[in-house]
């Protein structure tokens, strides 16, 4: 009985082993499947994870591209073809922004600047340039630089992107919010294959200050354009397909509907993740999942766990000593789930390791826990030297009692705004190299406790020298590396700023050269700018350290004096550049002698700011000019009053020919042989509505200088044909009339068909109109202006040198071109019963013109003495006050004679059929 029951004991104790260890082996099996499961979600989720950092970063490195091409533009202002392809060019795009499709720029265009953004576009060589599609719109955002501009990137040029409700919704928003912000998805046509793929317009704004205003209105009303990038959402992620692992699929929707990357998620997906983030202004939801996670890598455990322990259970009242296998095994199974933690723990950190971004981590104390990779090749410094220190050791000596303060302050649980926000800080390398970097701080939790500090560091050295690259093509002139305008600009406020407070001068010299365009002209553009080059090097010769030279623009500079003491070291300077610039030099085999102009102004006497210091020495520099050229000016304040007489004018002589304020007097001249009427010489006058009548000598050199001469000498050729043609008829007589060209007016190509239209339309026969032109003009480019007096002899129409003996008075180039009348200029008459030498003068002109068969015409005879005396010489005619002042045509009167006829010729004077000598014309 004993032995039975101690048998059925032992089976029992047997049976109870045995199930105890199938138990066992059931829930062995379930935690290793647990575990397993656990760990691979765990897997998935640091991937899927991962990749979304990714995918966000993607848009970061986007958003910094415009950000640089933004800041092109507020240091440079106007951008254009050549300066957006080369700061392009050099980013290299294609090999660090894969998917990228273009960078553009869309000019904000109001619709009443429409017609005249399309005129400027053409004439800068867009020939065939449109802005599409067609419509009217309050404003317009119009693409006008595109990079690369290839053939599919060519068909958006001139395109209006404020057309597109979607694109001109996220316009709207990143101006008034001034910061990135995406479109919805669109389609775009791909540059790889002519077909229409998902993607996505990341618009920045650009404003016409250097920073963003404040409100929304000031934002909107300072809105110069948009910088954007168009980005294939397809080719951004296939190329994250060599850092994603395998088996982890995505998809990609906008909230607003509408999908930009992927399908559904398969119901055999093993794992499955969902996200909603924002990106740049759109809410996406990122859709991650895994159907076959670790492909490749060895199967569960857990079945054979559970058979093992199974067919223990069955052969343990066979063999006791299963338990102890059935330990072992447990033994062997806890080991494997230690293993796969540690695996999970390397995967981690192998992830932080093979981040392109430096990584560490320190405690609240500031110690460094963690150093990886990426920050080792920053640093200089290996993790093993770095680990256990103070944080600090990463930084200059400068920055780390702030930085012991904010530790202290951060363990105190103050102020944690070091924590969440990227800055840029500076780093310390092994070799006590200084560089910028980008750091952002983030916290892991440790229970509510103050836990471990990550801090992600980026280098940011490249994105520094790009930007002071970008800067010093914006501050400089690209050929002499001289500062350019923006940068002049800053010099000049901040001497001003610092001469106010200590109490000294700043002087402006504006420096210009004179005649440089005639080196351009005859030697080329190559030989110009190693001139400008030499005068670049000599003026930084004249001037002191803290001094600044800087090229406007042409040939155009501006040297800045700082600090000076009195004005005297300013003139002192000035005189040095005037004569620097007139010592001989040679370049391209050409001996050169170059003269210039400078003009003058000093802080504070001739101005208070950068402006009008700029402006007053730009009115010095062309009174410098107008009197002589070569020796520099100093400013005044007549000089000011002047010159805004000089701009009055200018504007008022703009209404005064469409209002019909001018009108021609005409001035009679008289054969002194005869005593007849010959013609008359038209001259212009100005009937000014509040000022009067406003002489020539103080109208026609403005109207010279600025153009208008072309415009106002066409209406006195056609009015005085018009005029003169009435008059013959009136009075019976085919009267010559004299007209006065402009050296402007003759160096028109089509002058001759001028000419003949103006005689056409006025019903003037071509042989009664003179055409008077100085003695410069003939001399300037001889070829053209002999074609030039061959077409209008050809015409009929006559030839006069104007106030001859003032200028050249060369008997070369009378001989050469056709000249059929000399006119004495009024200054030798004036005093030619006086003065012996300008007796002498009018004397020889008339000799030498009379034998050269040319007739002579005294100008400016008052009185009968001075008559007599151009009598007795033979002078042919004459014409002044004595005469007769000018009049209007419908008061011009023909006289039976303004002189007794001479009984016989004059010695050495012409001989004339006409009864009133009127072939002298």
């Amino acid at each position: 009985m004993l032995s039975n029951r101690a048998a059925r004991t032992r089976a029992l104790w047997h049976l109870a082993a045995g199930l105890l260890c199938a138990t066992l082996s059931v829930a062995a099996a379930v935690y290793v499947d647990r575990s397993e499961h656990l760990h691979d979600r765990q897997h998935f989720l640091d991937e899927s994870a991962r990749l979304q950092q990714q995918i966000l970063r993607r848009f970061e490195v986007h958003e910094e591209l415009l950000q640089g091409a933004a800041g092109l533009f507020a240091v440079s202002g106007d951008v254009g073809e050549a300066q957006w392809r080369t700061y392009m060019g050099g980013l290299d795009l294609s090999r660090h922004l894969p998917g990228l499709d273009a960078v553009a720029y869309g000019l904000q265009v109001g619709a009443a600047d429409l017609d005249a953004h399309v005129r400027e576009m053409r004439e800068r060589g867009f020939e065939d340039y449109r802005v599409f599609p067609p419509g009217e719109r309050a404003s317009h955002v119009v693409a006008t630089l595109i990079e690369p501009f290839n053939a599919i990137n060519a068909r958006a040029f001139g395109y209006d992107m404020y057309s597109h409700p979607e694109r001109r919704a996220a316009m709207d928003r990143a101006r008034d919010e001034a910061r990135a912000i995406l479109t919805a998805p669109i389609t775009l046509v791909s540059a790889h294959a002519d077909q229409a793929v998902p993607a996505t317009l990341m618009f920045l704004p650009v404003y016409r200050t250097r920073i963003a205003p404040m409100s929304v209105d000031a934002r909107r009303a300072a809105l110069s354009g948009y910088v954007l990038v168009a980005i294939r959402i397809h080719a951004l992620i296939e190329t994250l397909m060599p850092v994603r692992a395998p088996g982890v699929e995505m998809a990609i929707e906008d909230l607003a509907g509408a999908s930009l990357y992927g399908g559904e998620t398969p119901e055999s997906a093993e794992f499955s993740v969902e996200h909603v983030v924002e990106v740049y202004g759109r809410r996406w939801r990122l859709r991650m999942w895994s159907t076959d996670l670790l492909a490749g890598q060895p199967r569960s455990l857990a079945p054979l766990t559970l058979g093992s322990g199974l067919l223990l259970s069955l052969m343990l009242w066979a063999l006791l000593h299963a338990a102890h296998r059935a330990e072992v095994r447990a033994a062997a199974m806890a080991r494997e789930m230690t293993a796969a933690l540690r695996t999970s723990e390397a995967s981690h950190r192998a992830v932080v390791q093979s981040s392109a971004e430096g990584i560490l981590t320190i405690d609240p104390h500031g110690i460094v826990l963690s150093f990886n990779r990426a920050a080792e090749r920053m640093f200089g410094f290996c993790a093993s030297e770095v680990i256990g220190r103070n944080v600090s050791m990463l930084m200059p000596e400068r920055y780390r009692a702030r930085h012991d303060g904010l530790v202290a302050n951060f363990q105190r649980g103050g102020s944690r705004n070091i924590v969440d926000l990227r800055r840029e800080v500076t780093g310390l390398r092994r070799d006590g190299e200084e560089f910028p970097m980008s750091l952002a701080i983030g916290i892991v939790d440790d229970g509510g406790a103050v836990g471990r500090l990550v801090g992600v560091i980026r280098d940011i050295t490249e994105s520094k020298q790009q930007q002071q690259f970008i800067r010093h093509l914006a501050e400089h002139d690209a050929l002499t590396e001289l500062p350019n305008r923006t940068l002049l600009q800053d010099r000049l406020e901040v001497a001003i700023a610092k001469a106010r407070r200590e109490s000294t001068t700043v002087g402006v010299l504006m420096v210009d050269l004179d005649h440089f365009k005639r080196i351009n002209d005859s030697l080329g553009h190559q030989v110009g700018d190693q001139v400008l080059l030499q005068i670049a090097t000599r003026l930084k010769t004249c001037v002191r350290e803290c001094d600044s030279v800087a090229r406007m623009g042409g040939d155009e500079f501006v040297v800045l004096v700082d600090g000076a003491r009195d004005g005297d070291a300013i003139t002192r300077i000035a005189g040095d550049i005037v004569v620097a610039v007139s010592t001989p030099m040679l370049v391209g085999g050409h001996e050169l002698h170059l003269s210039t102009s400078v003009g003058v102004s000093c802080f504070p006497a001739d101005g208070d700011d950068a402006a009008t210091l700029l402006k007053n020495a730009d009115t010095a520099m062309y009174h410098a000019k107008s009197s002589g050229r070569g020796h520099y000016q100093m400013f005044s304040a007549e000089m000011m009053r002047r010159a805004n007489r000089k701009l009055e004018l200018e504007s008022a002589m703009r209404k005064a020919l469409s209002s019909g304020q001018f009108l021609m007097h005409y001035e009679p001249q008289v054969c002194l042989r005869t005593g007849g009427l010959l013609g008359a010489e038209a001259l212009i006058r100005w009937q000014h509505p509040e000022r009067g009548m406003i002489p020539p000598i103080e109208f026609i050199p403005v109207a010279e200088d600025t153009g208008q001469i072309i415009a106002i000498g066409d209406w006195v050729l056609r009015t005085v044909c018009a005029e003169a043609r009435r008059m013959q008829q009136r009075l019976g007589q085919t009267l010559a009339v004299s007209v006065n060209l402009s050296p402007r007016q003759f160096a028109q190509p089509n002058l001759g068909e001028l000419i003949e239209s103006a005689c056409r339309e006025g019903g003037l026969d071509p042989q009664f109109l003179v055409l008077e032109i100085t003695e410069g003009t003939l001399l300037k480019r001889s070829e053209q202006i002999l074609a030039t007096l061959d077409r209008l002899r050809y015409l009929g129409v006559r030839i006069a040198v104007d106030d001859f003996g003032t200028g050249y008075s060369s008997l070369a180039y009378i001989t050469r071109f056709p000249v059929d009348l000399l006119k004495i200029d009024r200054s030798f008459v004036r005093d030619i019963i006086d003065d012996p030498a300008d007796a002498a003068i009018a004397n020889a002109i008339i000799a030498m013109a009379h034998s050269l068969g040319i007739a002579v015409v005294a100008e400016g005879v008052e009185t009968a003495q001075q008559l007599a005396f151009l009598r007795e010489r033979g002078c042919d005619a004459a014409q002044g006050y004595f005469f007769g002042r000018g009049t209007p045509a419908t008061d011009f009167r023909l006289p039976s004679r303004y002189l007794p006829s001479v009984a016989s010729d004059a010695p050495g004077s012409r001989r004339f059929a006409a009864v009133d000598g009127g072939d002298l014309f």
